[in-house]
């Protein structure tokens, strides 16, 4: 080992160093011998002579400097020498890590080297010495760590072990001679996973993937718990055992949230039964239970329990068929009887499986099923005829709706289960209260009053029929919060027409009706509902009510929905060509969801233009108006606009504009003056020139629009125009353009964008 600046300075004649090229370590030496020009090979390679002869902190007007020929060529200089002094001498260092990248690069070992320093901070600080990094110490750390913190870790371990490998580096005790080696695997829950000892091994070959699943996680969350010991061959039967199950369960309800949990317990207790079923349970009665439930799904647990607990403590190996019949016969109630042979059935079906497990536990002899005595059933009286029936029938001729026919049959049910059957013609309004009255479920008693008011309409239109109430059972009092909240009759018929118009279905129209029914409910002024629908302030009447601090139905937010949007949609103002179009639309069969019409009038009518007049240039400049979000929204509907015109009886209206009024631009895509439409040639071109020039799409797409934009402002172009790309970068229009047309931009930005002109005028030709 050298132990002098000048035994480094031989070893590098004779070419022992590794850290460096020979030449390039020999002109360090030369640097120094001009810049000390004395004895310096006699300086003693050791920290503090370095740092008397070369110290490491230097300011500006040192002469040391000014030897050396500046600072930057002393500090290399240092550096080199320190290189060497690493791999030459015994000396010990203040920078471990630094010493073992300068070892590994001389011993060749480029990969992780850069990447070793900062990991290791990170993981364990600071003062962080590598020689003290025990595998267990980096099992720990490493746990802390995850996705690419982790990742960077774990190479830099590898590149410890690499560096292990290198005698120098443990003959300076950089590193201790043990590897760390792998790091374990990790769930995505942040659970280390296990190997399974020998039983535990052999029992999860025979396992589905979802039960070795939850194995892995029970074994592993036991020993991190300290409940199993790794070093100990658990057996399969160990893990259900009560305590240990107990233990388990616990730590994997709070490691995992949920079901999650529960699941991976389940599942590992039903595969370890299914593997041993005998050994498991105390007495033979338990194992059959088991078994019968897997194979005979009709037979449950409450027919067993019954079976066992008749024959008392007897074992099931001693039962005879003497015995069965016995306890079968003596049974009073048929119910348990039926119980009893279904637990026998479910025996002798264990019998037949053939399983040298279960038939220590059975009876050796065959047992046969009791068969229930017949008794003989009177034939029943013959009953009158049905009335209700024939009515029921009679409403099904007369074509009334499903719903009608079933809310009849909620009236049927209730009159014949009365204390004295009543006949339809018997029925009154007094009976009908009372009734209700003592009906609870909120559902039955809405199809009973549908059912009394269909009975009604009846009795007007088919008033000849003899299975008709004598006298119309009229209306009831409502019994909710605010009384009697029915609709008016001109709401009604105002709800009914813009639903037709809108083309809503049933349950749509049902839902809207529900809603505005709900809101007069609770509202204060119900006086407000007496004039016309499209007046009524919806908003308004909500806010109060949620100021009110009253109680609310438990789906208020979705009825407040629907007065809101109901609202919005009474507040279009629909001109007679919206409405035609509208009406086309509907009468098309197109569904409400993607139906654009209302969302492009309300838009256009305040504008006071028809569908004909609108054009791309005006959906174009309100969609620059809107957020982000409704941008998307707007967009698509622009996209089902133009898609009315592949229905034909739409198109052949003539209600249509003469061209598409879409695509708006692409998300992310508006240009900066973006204020008009390209013309549809130029946007073509623009697909086409994408990846060809040195100017990237979005680059180009911004100059063309700063030329469109230019031209139309100077009036070289008006609305409506759609000239071709050739006739748009042509000389005569971009020279106007640069001279006439800045808006605002600087030289330097008109120069890029005459740049971007140019090429765009080459590939229009």
């Amino acid at each position: 080992m050298a132990t002098t600046l000048g035994d480094l300075h031989e070893a590098c004649l004779q070419g022992r160093q590794k850290v460096m090229p020979q030449a390039v370590a020999l002109a360090h030496f030369d640097l120094i011998a001009l810049a000390l020009r004395e004895n310096w090979q006699g300086t003693v390679a050791t920290s503090e002579a370095m740092q008397k002869v070369f110290p490491e902190q230097v300011e500006d007007t040192h002469s040391v400097l000014s030897a050396f020929g500046g600072k930057r060529k002393y500090q290399t200089c240092r550096q080199a020498l320190t290189k060497l002094m690493v791999e030459m001498t015994e000396e010990e260092t203040d920078d471990p890590i630094g010493a073992l990248r300068i070892l590994g690069k001389a011993a060749g070992i480029g990969s992780g080297l850069s990447d070793l320093k900062q990991p290791l901070i990170s993981a364990f600080g600071k003062d962080v010495v590598p020689a003290r990094v025990t595998r267990d110490k980096a099992i720990e750390a490493d746990a802390l760590l995850e996705g690419a913190s982790r990742n960077r870790f774990r190479r830099a371990l590898v590149t410890l072990d690499r560096l292990r490998g290198l005698p120098f580096v443990l003959e300076k005790g950089l590193l201790l001679p043990e590897p760390i080696g792998p790091m374990p695997a990790y769930t995505r829950s942040g659970l280390r996973i296990r190997d399974f000892p020998p039983k535990l091994s052999s029992f999860c070959a025979s396992l589905k993937a979802t039960e070795k699943t939850a194995l892995k996680a029970v074994y592993a969350i036991g020993i991190d718990g300290d409940i199993i010991d790794p070093d100990h061959d658990v057996a399969p039967l160990d893990l259900i055992a009560p305590d240990m199950r107990a233990s388990l369960a616990g730590l994997l309800y709070a490691r995992y949230p949920g079901k999650t949990g529960r699941i991976y317990l389940n599942r590992v207790i039903k595969a370890v039964r299914k593997a041993s079923p005998v050994r498991h349970y105390q007495d033979a009665w338990s194992v059959l239970e088991r078994e019968a439930s897997r194979k005979r799904k009709v037979c449950s647990p409450v027919a067993w329990r019954l079976l066992r607990s008749r024959l008392g403590s007897i074992s099931p190996a001693e039962v005879t068929q003497e015995m069965i019949d016995g306890i079968v016969a003596s049974e009073t109630g048929s119910r348990n009887q039926a119980k009893l042979i279904t637990a026998v059935e479910a025996l002798i079906e264990l019998q037949a499986a053939g399983d040298k497990n279960l038939a220590q536990l059975l009876v050796p002899t065959r047992l046969q099923a009791p068969r229930l005595q017949q008794i003989p059933v009177s034939a029943k009286p013959e009953q009158p005829s049905d009335v209700w029936a024939a009515l029921v029938d009679a409403a099904k001729n007369a074509g009334l709706p499903k719903n009608d026919i079933h809310a009849i049959g909620a009236v049927r049910r209730l009159a014949q289960h009365s204390e004295a059957s009543v006949a339809p013609r018997d029925i009154t309004h007094a009976w009908a209260c009372d009734c209700l009255s003592r009906v609870k479920s909120g559902s039955t008693r809405a199809r009973f009053r549908r059912g009394l008011t269909c009975l009604d309409r009846l009795r007007e239109t088919h008033g000849h029929w003899g299975t008709l109430p004598k006298q119309p059972v009229g209306s009831f009092i409502d019994e909710r919060r605010n009384g009697n909240v029915a609709l008016p009759k001109h709401l009604n018929q105002d709800l009914e027409a813009h639903c037709a118009f809108r083309g809503l279905t049933h349950n749509s129209r049902r839902s809207i009706v529900t809603a505005v029914t709900t809101i007069l409910s609770h509202a204060r002024k119900k006086e407000i509902f007496d004039g016309a629908l499209s007046r009524i302030p919806f908003d308004g009447i909500i806010f109060h009510i949620e100021q009110s601090h009253r109680q609310l139905p438990a789906n208020w937010d979705r009825i407040k929905a629907a007065g809101l949007q109901l609202q919005s949609e009474l507040a279009i103002v629909w001109t007679t060509p919206w409405k035609k179009l509208q009406q086309s639309v509907v009468n098309a069969g197109v569904s409400v969801r993607e139906n654009p019409v209302p969302a492009i009038a309300a838009v256009a009518t305040s504008a006071n233009l028809s569908p004909q007049d609108i054009d791309r240039e005006w959906a174009w400049q309100h969609e620059a108006t809107l957020r982000p979000d409704l941008q998307i929204t707007w967009s698509t509907n622009v996209d089902r606009f133009d898609g009315l015109r592949q229905i034909p009886d739409i198109t052949a209206s003539g209600l249509l504009p003469g061209g598409s009024i879409g695509p708006m631009p692409r998300r992310g895509n508006r240009a900066r003056h973006g204020k008009y439409p390209l013309p549809r040639d130029v946007e073509a071109l623009l697909e086409t020139v994408g990846g060809k020039t040195r100017f990237s799409r979005k680059q180009l797409n911004e100059a063309a629009h700063f030329i469109w934009r230019c031209a139309r402002e100077i009036n070289l172009f008006v609305r409506g125009d759609e000239p071709t790309a050739p006739e748009l970068f042509n000389a005569y229009i971009l020279t106007a353009v640069f001279h006439r047309g800045s808006l605002g931009l600087s030289e330097r930005a008109l120069a890029e964008h005459r740049r971007r002109a140019a090429a765009l005028a080459y590939y229009a030709g």
